[in-house]
């Protein structure tokens, strides 16, 4: 029984798409030399896998990244005043601008607060990146967003989502070092 849980592990990883995550990881290196911002969050562990991955790439990347899930009081405020649905979208459209990021991190894919940050996002022109797991839900049916896909259960997904974070750091580290050793210093 114990074993299975690492072979599925194991499974999901051989199934990501290298190739689309070394692009993805490119692209939000490239946001530190065009100034954008990127905005991650998720809700229950993947508001926490959020919050991780935005230490990460502060702190690693030296990118400019908020997370949308880890004010309480702006959080707390905005359910009560305008709807849970609401938190994310709201906080995204007083703080970004076009052409920024927004990473939501969903297991299901069909919470309704990062349905409502999507559509918020796809209407100020923020790029749309979705982490998502299990089949998808919603969020994979969505045109015009860059979807990474774990296909697999809760607990898998948030396994893989965290493993995933660190990846797509050590892309963007490994480009800045690749573009620092052919141009200097950044």
């Amino acid at each position: 029984m114990e074993l299975k849980y690492f072979e599925e592990s194991i499974r999901v990883l051989k199934s990501l798409d290298l190739e689309q995550l070394k692009r993805i990881a490119i692209t939000l290196g490239y946001t530190k030399f065009f100034h954008h911002k990127i905005f991650i969050c998720g809700n229950g562990g993947s508001a926490s896998a959020a919050s991780h991955m935005v230490d990460d790439l502060e702190l690693q990347c030296d990118l400019n990244v908020t997370c949308l899930s880890d004010n309480i009081p702006t959080l707390t405020a905005l359910a009560n005043d305008i709807g849970y649905e609401n938190v994310f979208a709201q906080q995204l459209h007083r703080q970004a601008s076009s052409m920024d990021y927004l990473i939501v991190i969903s297991g299901s894919g069909n919470s309704k607060n990062i349905l409502e940050a999507i559509k918020m996002a796809k209407d100020m022109d923020v790029n749309v990146i979705a982490i998502i797991g299990m089949d998808g839900g919603k969020v994979k049916k969505i045109k015009g967003i860059e979807c990474i896909h774990i296909p697999t259960d809760m607990f898998h997904f948030e396994d893989i989502s965290i493993v995933l974070d660190h990846y797509l750091c050590s892309l963007i580290k490994l480009e800045y070092e690749l573009y620092k050793s052919k141009n200097g210093n950044l």
